[in-house]
């Protein structure tokens, strides 16, 4: 292996354990106990060593949301995949995305609840399509834009809500509401 692959290698490892140390602060404490100077910390390098990496916080902050999105979207794609009858890809793509969000808590509120959260990734338009294709089939293309809308609404305040401990009866509770909704929609939806 030649210097210019080792470095390349270490660039890239050293990369993963910024991501890594901020990912770990933002589990504990959100992404407000997020510092530069923290992750630093954490890695024993220096602050301007992250910005070789990241132009700011935010970029940092951006690339773990989107990692994460990814996360998501492959999990929802696999079930859409595997699961031919489009009801029952969709109460698992609900129970899926419900899971995953309330297993991640602070990413989800960070990457839902950011400023224009909807259109800044690629990713969120390409979990519209997987909705859009189980929910065509089930309630064909009359206001589908609109179906869409509200599934992935409902989703979100159920998911809110639990994280925000709003729902008695914690996660258990927050499956059976999205499970609930989830079929009143498609029975409601059905052409």
């Amino acid at each position: 292996m030649g210097i210019l692959e080792r470095r390349q290698r270490h660039k890239t490892s050293l990369r993963r354990a910024i991501l890594d140390s901020a990912l770990q602060i933002v589990q504990q404490e959100g992404y407000q106990g997020v510092t530069i100077r923290r992750i630093a910390e954490a890695i024993e390098y220096s602050a301007p060593t992250i910005y070789e990496f990241f132009e700011n916080k935010e970029m940092l902050f951006r690339e773990l949301k989107k990692e994460w999105l990814q996360k998501m979207l492959t999990c929802i794609r696999e079930i859409h995949a595997e699961e031919k009858e489009a009801a029952k890809a969709l109460k698992k793509i609900a129970l899926a995305y419900a899971q995953y969000a309330l297993e991640n808590g602070a990413h989800y509120r960070a990457v839902m609840g950011g400023e224009n959260a909807s259109t800044d990734f690629v990713e969120i338009h390409a979990l519209r399509t997987v909705l859009k294709d189980s929910i065509r089939a089930i309630a064909g293309n009359n206001a589908l834009e609109d179906k869409v809308d509200l599934f992935r609404s409902y989703l979100h305040g159920i998911v809110s809500l639990a994280l925000a401990k709003k729902i008695p009866g914690g996660k258990d509770r927050c499956f059976n509401l999205v499970k609930e909704g989830t079929c009143v929609l498609i029975n409601a939806w059905k052409v």
